[in-house]
């Protein structure tokens, strides 16, 4: 009886791993309208640097998209980052 109780724990605790990362992975691509790529460059300082570009479907060069630049750390506040707040809606548009 006990290694089935525990058996059954562990598969739910797998049941609930594997959940929460389908979850995590919809949630951050916005259901699969988002991908999401790794983009390593270097510092000023010649130290590697890395951050997570999100790119919405059908944006390319041909079809360029605004962007946002969040900054892990310095003012790396939720409350800047929320759908509502409207952070930026105080930047100017910048050509590049």
């Amino acid at each position: 009886m006990k290694t089935s109780r525990s058996l059954q724990l562990f598969v739910l605790g797998l049941v609930l791993v594997l959940i929460g990362g389908l979850t995590a992975a919809w949630t951050q691509t916005s259901g699969g309208q988002v991908s999401v790529r790794d983009v390593r460059f270097m510092g000023t300082n010649g130290q590697q640097l890395s951050a997570l570009l999100y790119v919405p479907k059908g944006v390319s060069a041909e079809k360029p998209a605004p962007g946002i630049l969040a900054v892990h750390g310095y003012l790396n506040l939720t409350r800047l980052k929320s759908r509502d707040s409207h952070f930026a809606d105080h930047c100017p548009p910048k050509q590049v």
